[in-house]
């Protein structure tokens, strides 16, 4: 985070998914800890500042068992250069 706060870096927001449109509560993208790092899975369109982000900040799921739908959803910092991550083509 230091080059953020810094102003080096910039941030790009992975919120909106295919099936989901609008609807921003019916996102599947899931996070699941392993040992000390969030697994996340699933595919975003439209990342604000795709091309140019440092850090992507990943709307996901980590409580699908929440009382409320609105209280299954972290939002995730995600380095760009992360392994794993893979951009479409």
């Amino acid at each position: 985070m230091p080059p953020l706060v810094k102003g080096k870096a910039i941030t790009g927001a992975a919120i909106t998914e295919p099936d989901a449109g609008s609807d921003v509560s019916s996102i599947r993208t899931t996070a699941i800890l392993d040992d000390n790092e969030y697994v996340i899975n699933g595919t975003k369109t439209f990342i604000t500042g795709g091309t140019l982000a440092d850090y992507l900040l990943v709307l996901c799921v980590t409580e699908p068992y929440a009382r409320s739908r609105h209280d299954r959803f972290s939002v995730i910092m995600v380095e760009t250069d992360r392994k794993g991550l893979r951009p479409a083509s």
